[in-house]
């Protein structure tokens, strides 16, 4: 027997393990996001032929890779809103699951604040919406959280008061970061430097006695357009005096549509107004929008010192925004805008379309200060899986003969009807 063949098999086995090890860990080191407790699994096998010209092969073991569990989360965003004594202001905050496995966070507000889970996304609590300690998350899931805190009567005009949410993970071995344009990153207790299973949002209550502007978002798939979105903005002063010229900015978000960093984000198209409520040109408003159209202009994030698109930054000189200026609203009115856009029906189903919209008023009654931004609660909506097939009836149809002749499998259409309701086709 050839010494050759028998030295050689042992090696191509030796060979084919190591394959099959390596190209396993490669594997789950560039696959997306496999879930807890998922099994990678790879079996290698060589083939050789030894100087006699005989062909051997070889096969490895197979190797299994098992997903561990990764428990990670998401919390933003710290806020600043004003209020009046004795009233209840609501700060709302994300809370993402950005790990691989369900985690269940622990929720918790100082100063007597309660937590609400919003189901709804509109940025404050509604009719069974209950407060509560405690939310459950799968993996890639989203909570939109929002904290009531109420303004003690006794409270001085002119001085701020802090509220402190925390979000804790379930698993000790768990990390919640603070991330947004204002995170602190940690948990500032007990090492800042180290990253933990607590993050913390902290939202400042200024008071005051004059205009307070309430900003509130909501937004729907459009059960009658395909692949649109229709967003609701209201705005509400729910102060003591009038806020003047009121600007109600709301920027056409951009969305990472195919989970690739190199591709730039793509904006959402055809952005169109459905209805204006309380903002006239009779009350001499300025850039009143009007339904049927797109009602669309140009700012610039930097000049306004804000991120008007949600990309992470204030620095787009060019950001096509609906825009409106309302010259008065006085205490206790709402004014609001409903429009729709539309997404790319070829973006990545699960995809998520994140909008926020500001509103800002002349706080000090000289026309000349820069105005001071109110940012609204931020929807989320997920860009849904939607399958289509298209057939086409060119009525062509085979020959029958015999009953038999009927179904036969020849790739036609079985009747010879142009018609694109029933396909019968073998």
């Amino acid at each position: 027997m050839n010494n050759t063949s028998l030295k050689r098999k042992p090696l191509a086995r030796w060979v084919a393990f190591a394959l099959a090890a390596s190209t396993a860990v490669v594997g789950a080191a560039h696959a997306g996001a496999p879930l807890a407790g998922t099994e990678i699994k790879n079996l290698a096998t060589v083939t050789y032929e030894d100087e006699n010209g005989n062909k051997y092969s070889a096969q490895s073991n197979e190797a299994i890779i098992t997903v561990a569990e990764q428990f990670r989360a998401t919390l933003e965003n710290d806020r600043t809103q004003s209020a009046s004594p004795g009233q209840t202001v609501y700060f709302p905050h994300t809370l993402v699951n950005t790990g691989n496995t369900p985690d269940t966070y622990t929720l918790a507000a100082d100063n007597g604040a309660l937590i609400y889970v919003d189901t709804n996304g509109n940025g404050q609590p509604d009719a069974g919406e209950d407060p509560t300690t405690t939310v459950t998350l799968g993996a890639g899931e989203t909570a939109n959280l929002v904290v009531g805190y109420v303004v003690p009567t006794s409270t001085t005009s002119g001085t701020s008061t802090t509220v402190t949410l925390t979000a804790t993970s379930g698993n000790t071995a768990g990390i919640v970061e603070d991330v947004g344009a204002n995170a602190d990153g940690v948990d500032p207790a007990p090492d800042p430097d180290v990253k933990d299973r607590t993050a913390t949002n902290t939202d400042i209550v200024d008071i005051t006695t004059g205009p307070v502007l309430v900003l509130n978002k909501s937004s729907r798939l459009d059960p009658t357009r395909a692949n649109t979105i229709i967003y609701t903005l209201t705005v509400k002063n729910t102060g003591g005096s009038d806020a003047k010229l009121v600007d109600i900015i709301d920027a056409v978000p951009v969305v990472d549509h195919d989970a690739n960093s190199a591709t730039l984000p793509m904006p959402l198209i055809n952005p169109t107004i459905i209805s204006v409520n309380g903002i006239l040109t009779s009350n001499n408003d300025l850039t009143v929008p009007t339904a049927g159209a797109a009602g669309l202009v140009s700012l610039s994030e930097v000049a306004l010192d804000a991120d008007l698109n949600g990309d992470g930054d204030k620095l787009d000189a060019t950001v096509n925004a609906i825009k409106t200026t309302d010259i008065v609203i006085e205490p206790d009115t709402t004014v609001s805008i409903e429009y729709s856009a539309a997404y790319d029906p070829t973006w990545r189903a699960g995809e998520v379309v994140n909008n926020t919209f500001i509103a800002s008023f002349d706080h000090d009654d000289e026309g000349t200060t820069p105005k001071i931004p109110v940012t609204s609660n931020t929807t989320h909506d997920v860009i849904p899986q939607t399958y289509a097939v298209t057939a086409e009836d060119d009525a062509s149809t085979h020959t029958v003969v015999l009953p038999a002749d009927v179904g036969t499998n020849d790739g036609l259409d079985d009747d010879a009807t142009d018609n694109n309701d029933i396909q019968e086709v073998d």
